[in-house]
């Protein structure tokens, strides 16, 4: 573990009932790397993620650090400062229906009376260009979005605070090929403007190898692989190749 990481997690561990999801987990991302796991539906990734960003308490034993500081059973009101400092995006985009684009974008500051309208709209539209939308899009409502569109607008409301920790919740689930490379490529460009800190999960390998400095495959709450994100494709661990070429038969199936 390094002493200078941004984010570490040990002995992570989350049972919901008799079902342990997440099984003494460690791991570290140093700032400004991208880490990507992999795996499967029902491998308890976003109960990962959920665990780290302290929307799950995970169970006693587990210890989750943010540069340093320890979070792990910090409650939700104590956590503001740290919240503050990440942007998540969630799966399927998860905009309000009921608000504009630029509201969407900019929701949480205008939430905490950081900005006025009148900033927000000009912070929404600079974050917009960034992912190759313009002033268009501005007053469109999500149900006016294709799904491609959708996921742009999430990931501007992600880095619209100038998180420095971005979650990535199945960035590309329900894109075509190309889509999937677009938001992939984007995905990667405003984090390394922002000097961002990411954390994605995910089960598309064009995405995970496009984006990961490190990566992991979680399967049955544990880490069975762990490297570099260059090795995805060649990683020489039989659990990794039936999962990146989709294979139905192999380890994780039988």
């Amino acid at each position: 573990m390094s002493m200078h990481a941004k984010i570490t997690a040990k002995n992570l561990s989350k049972s919901f009932g008799t079902k342990k999801v997440l099984d003494n987990i460690s791991f570290s991302v140093e700032k400004g790397e991208s880490f990507v796991i992999m795996g499967g539906s029902g491998t308890g990734k976003s109960v990962l993620i959920k665990s780290i960003i302290g929307l799950i308490k995970p169970d006693m034993g587990s210890t989750v650090l943010i540069d340093g500081h320890d979070i792990t059973y910090l409650p939700i009101d104590k956590r503001g400062e740290l919240i503050n400092k990440c942007g998540v995006l969630f799966q399927g985009g998860a905009l309000f229906d009921s608000l504009r684009v630029w509201e969407n974008i900019c929701f949480t500051m205008l939430q905490q009376s950081r900005i006025d309208k009148k900033q927000a709209r000009d912070l929404a539209l600079k974050k917009l260009q960034l992912i190759g939308l313009d002033e268009l899009a501005l007053d469109l409502y999500p149900a006016e979005l294709s799904g491609g569109m959708v996921k742009r607008v999430a990931l501007a409301r992600a880095i619209a605070g100038d998180p420095e920790i971005i979650f990535f919740d199945e960035p590309t689930a329900g894109l075509d090929p190309i889509m999937s490379g677009v938001i992939s490529e984007l995905i990667k460009s405003c984090s390394k403007q922002l000097g961002a800190t990411t954390i994605t999960i995910t089960h598309d390998m064009n995405c995970a190898s496009r984006i990961a400095d490190k990566a992991a495959l979680i399967h049955k709450g544990n880490f069975i692989w762990y490297g570099e994100g260059s090795k995805i494709s060649d990683s020489g661990n039989e659990f990794v190749e039936q999962f990146v070429h989709g294979k139905p038969e192999g380890p994780i199936t039988n």
